[in-house]
């Protein structure tokens, strides 16, 4: 036979309840916060890339008009 709760203990058992609802909520809340920044991580760090390469071509192209262009100044 189970005994029906002392006041104090039902009232203890409440707070409990709302506490683990409230941690369950923050939990759900930060879980969707990390997933995201790993998005904005993942698309930042193929900006970048995307920048890095654009940059590399454009030394590229740099270097190869400037082979190919003899500066007139320089002779």
């Amino acid at each position: 036979m189970i005994l029906p709760l002392p006041p104090e203990y039902a009232a203890i058992d409440s707070m409990l309840d709302q506490i683990n609802s409230c941690l369950d909520d923050l939990e759900e809340r930060n879980d969707a916060l990390n997933g995201k920044l790993h998005e904005l991580l993942e698309s930042n760090r193929q900006a970048r890339a995307e920048f890095r390469a654009k940059m590399n071509e454009g030394l590229a192209e740099g270097q190869q008009q400037h082979t190919c262009c003899p500066d007139p100044v320089a002779d």
